[in-house]
């Protein structure tokens, strides 16, 4: 159905979900294997995708029947193919954030998600972590940026790669945002794109596992109000231009609250200056998907996901969280801005942007995209001038 034409979309999407679930009901009756007993009703075009959305949510509830218990927990294991096609079914169903199936893309399985195994011409990564979990979280996000903070390049006519930062604030910003991670109890705390060299993803590592603010000077432990403080369930460690071999590659190092690195993803588009300088790096081949027991998280850097010369193939992972570090202006922020619009109207996906100023103008420090239903379309509005940021939404 995601591949019939708009007419087909338009008629799939008007029909209420109570109406599917009854056909449900008589398809689950009359299904058995190996014939399935499918017969598509022909009466109409809405009649017919009642009865093929029925069926393949009968078909999903037979598979559960009968592998529920040992539904396979390795990615590897998910992967279907059928010829040239092959994509991934996921066990996860649409649960977290996302209360209602009002999207177009979210009116299929509801206990799976299917996700194509390449995207954009790059593979699809599911990683299996079992050790977050987020359902029992509020919805509260960490954003930190840098004051005064200038990038020290390596320049040729044609390209450039960040060999370093300048910030006199830059150790106590990031101690303050692990800091306040913890006390707020953050699902997950975000630093700029190419803000965060080797050194300081380092010291993010060492404080994550040493935790210095949890215990006062007399060696006792912060006292637990409320659940808080809590292990924050992710930071984002920015992104560095990194050497791999004799090249250069844009990377972000994503961490677990007690500073276990989970995933590292690396950039899969390059960025060209004003003076069409391009980024000295080579492209990323992946789409990292972080597979929890309640969420499925994606991730990109700045132009991976803001570009808007072509459709975002975000919309096409079934994320319910796309972590976005960033740096550029405020163009920069109207893209992300833009296809946060379209995952979140496809897929109920949320966005969540933190954009460090390319340059010092102003009296701001970057930009701030919340991972909210209901986007702010003015780029001038998400301007922030605090190093800490506590998103609730």
């Amino acid at each position: 159905m995601k591949s019939g034409n708009s007419q087909v979309q338009r008629v799939f999407k008007k029909i209420p979900q109570a109406e599917i679930d009854t056909a449900q009901t008589r398809a689950d009756k009359k299904i058995d294997s190996p014939s399935f007993n499918f017969r598509p009703d022909f009466t109409d075009l809405r009649s017919l995708l009642i009865s093929v959305a029925a069926f393949l949510r009968a078909l999903e509830a037979l598979h559960l029947s009968g592998h529920q218990a040992d539904e396979p927990a390795f990615p590897k294991d998910w992967l279907i193919e059928n010829g040239k096609v092959s994509a991934y079914l996921i066990p996860l169903g649409k649960r977290l954030w996302c209360k209602d199936s009002g999207a177009f893309l979210l009116r299929g399985l509801k206990k799976h998600r299917v996700v194509p195994a390449k995207v954009d011409g790059s593979d699809v990564k599911p990683i299996r972590i079992d050790s977050l979990e987020l359902a029992d979280r509020d919805m509260r996000f960490g954003a930190a940026l840098f004051p005064a903070l200038t990038v020290i390049k390596d320049e040729t006519h044609d390209s450039f790669i960040i060999t370093g930062v300048n910030c006199s604030e830059m150790k106590g910003v990031v101690g303050e945002a692990l800091k306040q991670s913890f006390m707020s109890g953050c699902i997950a705390t975000m630093f700029p794109e190419l803000t965060i060299d080797l050194n300081t993803r380092c010291e993010i590592e060492t404080l994550l596992i040493r935790k210095p603010w949890l215990y006062g000077e007399d060696g006792e432990r912060a006292e637990v109000v409320n659940g808080l403080p809590r292990t924050p369930a992710m930071i984002v460690a920015g992104s560095w231009h990194e050497a791999v071999g004799e090249a250069y590659q844009n990377v972000a190092t994503i961490y677990g609250g007690n500073g276990k690195p989970l995933v590292r993803y690396t950039k899969r588009s390059i960025f060209s200056d004003e003076n069409d300088r391009s980024e000295r790096i080579e492209c990323g081949g992946e789409f990292v998907l972080l597979v929890l027991d309640d969420a499925l998280i994606a991730f990109g850097i700045c132009l991976d996901f803001c570009n808007l010369e072509q459709p975002s193939p975000y919309a096409e992972l079934s994320a319910d969280l796309i972590l976005v570090p960033s740096f550029g202006n405020r163009t920069t922020m109207a893209g992300h801005i833009n296809n946060a619009q379209q995952v979140l109207i496809r897929q109920k996906s949320r966005t969540f942007v933190v954009q460090q100023m390319d340059k010092l103008e102003g009296d701001f420090l970057g930009y701030v995209l919340p991972p909210a239903l209901k986007i702010q379309d003015n780029a001038d509005l998400l301007r922030v001038g605090s190093p800490w940021n506590l998103i609730t939404v």
